[in-house]
Parts: structure tokens; sequence; C-alpha cells
């Protein structure tokens, strides 16, 4: 997300003499990390980090003043410009997007743990990455994708939630009149949409039934988006609307799920 801010501090640090100062002129240098710093609102950074946000702030704009007031041409105290820079570049790897406030998901109720990590590494994605920077498309394939994970692992958690999901009247079958698919196999004649993952688990109870409308409306054809031929035939529009409406239905399902997820 800061990767031309961070490049930018980078290039000045590796800039420097063998002593590890900074060639040019502090003051500038300090200014115009300032401008760019107070466009950021602290609480969107993670919140171990926003003090040190502040006080790096502080002491460029400490720093400025001094070196303004020894002269116009000082070279400042280049060291101590060296140190913030280097300070400050780890809080920048910290930054969760812009209105995030920091705050991304836990997933508690996942019972693989590798799976875990990747619905909360794919959460992280969407919520500060691609929403911010308006991929929409990605939006709507990222949070069905995210959503059809969840739904999978808390329908297969165990062989009771097994039986159970098979049991379920509309749980898919092979053919009108064909046994039920095999929600545990991942041959593609046994494999169940995320249309069939949201209706069993609407008829399980897991999600509440206007949840479950809402959802098949916004994300039951996601995968239409993940390849051109099928967009085009199913003629989605896949703009702003379509990916707040896809990111705000996976956010219904998380909070029901997983109620104090945030963090």
């Amino acid at each position: 997300m800061l990767e031309y801010l961070k490049q930018y501090i980078t290039e000045i640090l590796d800039g420097g003499d063998k002593r590890g100062e900074i060639r040019g002129a502090p003051v500038v240098v300090a200014g115009e990390l300032l401008k760019e710093l107070d466009r950021f609102d602290p609480r969107d950074f993670e919140p171990a980090v926003r003090a040190d946000l502040l006080r790096v702030r502080t002491r460029l704009a400490h720093q400025m003043k001094a070196t303004e007031a020894l002269s116009p041409r000082s070279g400042g105290d280049r060291g101590s410009l060296h140190n913030t820079l280097q300070r400050l570049l780890p809080v920048l790897d910290h930054y969760r997007g812009e209105g995030s406030w920091g705050g991304t998901r836990s997933f508690p109720r996942i019972s693989d743990p590798e799976l875990r990590d990747i619905i909360e590494r794919d959460y992280r994605e969407l919520a500060i990455v691609l929403f911010p920077a308006g991929a929409w498309k990605s939006c709507v394939v990222m949070a069905g994708s995210i959503l059809e994970a969840i739904l999978l692992d808390l329908l297969t958690q165990d062989r009771a939630h097994v039986a159970q999901a098979m049991a379920s009247l509309k749980a898919p079958k092979k053919g009108q009149k064909g046994p039920v698919k095999d929600i545990t196999k991942d041959s593609p004649d046994e494999a169940w949409t995320l249309a069939n993952l949201i209706d069993v688990a609407g008829d399980l109870g897991l999600l509440p039934a206007m949840d479950v409308k809402a959802i098949h409306q916004v994300l039951r054809d996601y995968r239409n988006f993940v390849h051109p031929r099928k967009e085009k035939k199913a003629a989605h529009p896949c703009t702003e609307a379509e990916a707040m409406l896809a990111k705000g239905a996976l956010d219904a399902v998380c909070n029901h799920l997983f109620p104090k997820s945030l963090r």
C-alpha cells in the first residue's frame, strides 16, 4: 500500500556514505516526508505502531525546525534523520488501508489451522489491498473464495457435521435422482458449489435465512468472474457496487459466525 513511500526512504538511506549518513538537505527530506505522513490517519495503522507513527512525525517536525534555526543552507543533523527514517520503515509495513482503522479479522472456528491461515491472509488482502485499490472484480472473486472456504470447513469439521450436511434436503445430488454428492471429496463430479454450501448452511441454521437470500444474490455465481468467457456470458456487471455488496455479504456471515472477530 505504501510502496512508493518505502521506496523513497530506502533510496535515501542507500545513498548515504559509509557512516550511513544521508546526502542532500535533511530539512527538505523531512519536509517531504511530513507532507506525506500527514495525509494518513494513525487509526488506519495496526494499534501496536500508532504511537511510533506519532513519534516519527514529532521527530521529523523537530528536525525541520532545528535545521532551519541553524541556517537555511545548513546540512543539519543527518545522522539523526537517518535514525528517524530507519524507525519509520517498519511502521509503514503495518498500514492497513484508508478507512480500515487497522482492523482485520480472526477466524477461530475454522478447524484446519492451515486453512485458517489462508483465510486470514486472503481477508487481509481483500480488506487492505483489493478494496482500497478499487480492484472490484478481484474483490468479488476473493470474497466468494473466502466464503466458500469458511462454509466448507464448517460443514466438514467432523463426521457428525459431514453427516448432517449430506442429510440436508438442500444437499446436491448427482443428477435428479442420484445419490448425494460427497462433500469430503474434491473430484469434479462430487464438488459442491458455493450455492450448495450456502443452501445447506442455511438449512442447518448456520446462517440466518435473510443472509442466505442476500448472499445468493451477490456471491453464488462469483466463479463466473474468474473466466472472461463465463463473465461475458453471464452479463454480470462488476463495479464498485458489486464489490461493496460482495464484501458486505462476507462480513455479514463473519459477524454471525465469528462474533468479535474484528481485531
